[in-house]
């Protein structure tokens, strides 16, 4: 794997985290009618009220807690827990690095993060830290310019590998962490990674010819097939176990079932709780997590 460290050394000073948008993060409660397919959002929680105007991003629900990557001190970013229903927050990471995207390892022991470097070395790799907290050790230390990450089981995982140089298209990678194997899934993609239902790795591929698709890629045989039409403009969406698809469009909540629907369908608009600019989603059982982001 060590051909593709000496292909992104560029991309060391390109990091997709370079310019930190300033957001917030609400959660709510979210109630399916499943009858009438009718949706209820109640009891909002702005989580990041003692860190307002300032970097608050990337929630993944993990064993029933929120935990997000966050920017305290105007430098770097370190991983937060928070406990909902508590109302209580923990520092995961406290070092000299940013650390991001923090996401549930297959062990259910472990998270993974993209730790990102202040000095230029080592920078955007993939490193594993027990979920309470506790060093942090190095993975795939011949993988650098890692944007953004997803396991789809035990043994794969896939990479945003941030594109070399500007104008280039950010790239899509499955790495198999058992054999070392590094397979190039498709170019010009979207931030968001999640895995589906099924096992698939999902991702948006930003095509020129046929628009924004939402679409999967199979682990075992690496085929690719099209979901649906990304919302314009959006790239970010989370799934549910029951197979549905959620995405954003502005201060509205959009979701799509291939079961029920089309195409997608509005759901809610949180305009009245002056949230404007949905960016990420995260949703575990029943609650979700929407990013507002100020342009």
């Amino acid at each position: 794997m060590r051909f593709i460290l000496s292909l992104l050394l560029c991309a060391f000073t390109m990091s997709v985290f370079a310019q930190l948008p300033v957001n917030n993060i609400y959660v709510f409660d979210m109630e399916v009618s499943s009858i009438r397919d009718i949706y209820r959002f109640t009891k909002p929680k702005l989580i990041n009220g003692n860190n307002l105007n300032s970097y608050n991003n990337q929630p993944r629900f993990i064993k029933g807690q929120l935990y997000i990557s966050s920017q305290r001190d105007g430098k770097q970013t370190d991983i937060y827990r928070f406990n909902i229903n508590r109302r209580m927050q923990q520092q995961i990471t406290r070092t000299d690095k940013s650390e991001y995207s923090p996401t549930l390892m297959p062990d259910g022991q472990h998270i993974s993060v993209v730790r990102v470097s202040t000095d230029g070395f080592d920078n955007q790799q993939l490193w594993r830290i027990p979920l309470n907290g506790g060093e942090a050790t190095l993975m795939l230390k011949d993988i650098a310019g890692i944007g953004y990450h997803e396991w789809v089981n035990e043994s794969m995982v896939g990479l945003f590998i941030v594109a070399e140089q500007e104008g280039d298209p950010h790239v899509l990678y499955l790495v198999n962490t058992e054999t070392d194997e590094v397979r190039e899934v498709r170019s010009d993609i979207g931030r968001c990674l999640r895995v589906n239902p099924d096992g698939k790795l999902t991702f948006v591929h930003k095509s020129e010819l046929e628009g924004w698709y939402i679409k999967s890629v199979n682990p075992k045989n690496f085929s690719i097939r099209p979901i649906i039409k990304a919302l314009p403009d959006s790239e970010d969406f989370a799934w549910t176990s029951d197979g549905t698809l959620y995405m954003a469009k502005g201060s509205k909540l959009y979701k799509f079932k291939s079961s029920l629907d089309n195409d997608w369908r509005e759901i809610a608009d949180f305009s009245n709780y002056g949230i404007k600019n949905i960016q990420r989603i995260a949703i575990s059982n029943n609650k979700i997590a929407l990013v507002d982001t100020r342009e």
